[in-house]
This record gives C-alpha cells, structure tokens and sequence, in this order.
C-alpha cells in the first residue's frame, strides 16, 4: 500500500509537516500490513496444503482470483463515485481506484479499521477535504451492506424454495423501495446529485452478484449442488465478516458462518472446502488487486 500520490506542499513547495506526518504513518501501516499478510497467507495456506484437489481444479481456482478482483475494481468505482456524490474534490478515477485497492492489505491488520485509515490518509495527502471523505466511508458502508444484503436476497429468491423463496422476494421488493426512498431523501436534504449515488449502489450490487457467483462455481468444482442458496451463504458470510469488530479481513468468522448456513446443497466437508477455497481466492484477489493497482494507476493524482 501506498501511503501518497503527492504530499501536501506549502509555501515554496515545501512539504506541510501534515503531508510529512501522513507519509510516515501510511508507511508505517504498509510495514504492518505487509507483516500481518505473510501470517495470514502462512495460516490459508497451512490449511490449504491439506487440500487434495486435481490440477483441473486448482486450475479453476486460479481462473477465480481474477474474477474476484472484479469485485475489488467495481467497490473502487463504488467509492470514486461516493467521493463524487459528497463533493470531496477527487483528482479522477484513478486516484480513487488506486487508493482503495493498494490498501485493501490493510484490513488483514488486527481492528479491521486500518484500511480505511490507509485510504484516508492517501486521498488527504493529495488535499480531498476530510470532511467529506470521512461522509464517503460512512456512506460507502451503507451501500455495501445494502448491496450485499439485496444480493443474498437475490441468490435465495433464486435459489430457495417455499416459504423461503417467497420472503427473499418480499424482502427484496421492499429493500429496493427502501433504498429509493432513502436516495431521494438524501438528494433533497443535501442536493447530492443523484447519478453518483445510483453509480455506487449499482456497482456495489454488481460486486456481491460476481461474489456470489465465485462461490457459486467453486461448490460446482467439489461436486455440490450448484445452488444460489451457497451463493447467498457466500455472501452472508462476508456480512459478518464485515461488521464484527476486529477480525482482520473477516478471517475465521466467514469460514465459520459459511458451514453454519451452507444448507443442504453440500456436506459438511464440501462446506469446510468451499469456505477455505473461498478465503484463498479473496485472499489471492486482495494481493493481485494491490500489485495490479499500483502499475496500471502508478501515474494517478
């Protein structure tokens, strides 16, 4: 993770003691995420090892780490238009694609905060008002969790059955009039522009739906059902992750949730598997998206 795209200058183009303050910290959070990475990799792949899988599955696997950075790129455009919406001044997409995806390493740090503080400290170097950005985090986890929400809603009015199939699509019906009318609030009280707004609920549902489908394919490969039900157990999964405090990238508690809710579309042991193949490639999609991130958008301001 980069902790600036260009320090903040004052007079006779001297650097600010803030820009050289926020250098150092973002460097400091780069050197620790680096540290808690390699122990989560060792950790995957220590479970990962005892995994028997032919060399077309592995192949699949591999296929699925790019897929799943899909889903990194579509949460940056997610945030670029969020920043949009709240006025935080940001220099252009690639600003706001590179600082989200360099610093996605961050969550694997104890707190699961220090991405977000990452991220924070890159968009203020390049002199976004804090404010604002601070509005657009808020803002950004609402519209996560409404994506992710609507998409598991989806996956079980797709996958489930009954009573079940009937309350996700009630459910549905009435998180999508709830959004709508909480957009049009929003507008009215703020005079946000509406287009960002729907760019980032629409790329955030975009994202969990690709999400879902990776679980999806991988239950297929071990041989399950392939059943949205998994896919929304997917999904959920990363819901808890998300929002219990300190767990660093959701580590333990997605695997966790995935077994419990994983219905009968697969064994047990199928849900163990499908749990950690689904933690290798967002881990994988996590480390390719950072190194990718900082080629492509290397000259982003």
């Amino acid at each position: 993770m980069e902790a600036t795209i260009q320090t903040e200058s004052g007079e006779g183009g001297q650097p600010t003691r803030s820009g050289g303050v926020l250098r150092i910290l973002g460097w400091l959070i780069a050197v620790v995420s680096a540290l808690f990475v390699t122990l989560a990799a060792h950790r995957s792949w220590n479970e990962i090892a005892q995994v028997s899988l032919s060399a077309g599955q592995w192949g699949i696997v591999v296929l699925l780490i790019p897929i799943y950075g899909g889903c990194l790129l579509m949460l940056g455009l997610g945030w670029h238009f969020l920043l949009q919406c709240v006025d935080a001044g940001t220099p252009g997409p690639g600003h706001s694609l590179r600082a989200h995806m360099t610093s996605q390493l961050a969550k694997y740090v104890p707190g699961n905060v220090f991405h977000l503080l990452g991220r924070h400290m890159i968009h203020r170097a390049a002199g976004l008002d804090q404010k604002r950005l601070l509005l657009a985090a808020l803002l950004e986890n609402v519209f996560m969790l409404a994506g992710a929400t609507f998409v598991a809603i989806a996956c079980l009015a797709i996958g489930g059955s009954g009573l079940l199939r009937q309350l996700a699509m009630l459910a549905g019906v009435g998180l999508i009039v709830a959004a709508a009318t909480a957009l049009l609030c929003l507008r009215k009280r703020f005079a946000w522009s509406l287009a960002p707004a729907l760019g980032a609920l629409g790329a955030s549902v975009a994202a969990f739906a690709v999400m879902a489908s990776v679980v999806v394919a991988l239950a297929a490969m071990l041989g399950a059902q392939a059943s949205w039900q998994l896919g929304a157990g997917g999904i959920v999964s990363w819901i808890a992750g998300f929002v219990t405090p300190g767990a660093p990238g959701g580590l333990g508690v997605r695997e966790a949730v995935m077994v419990v809710i994983g219905g009968r579309s697969a064994t047990v042991d199928q849900l163990v598997l499908l749990a950690l193949l689904f933690r290798l490639v967002t881990f994988c999609g996590d480390v390719l998206c950072a190194a990718v991130s900082r080629l492509v958008f290397r000259d982003a301001t």
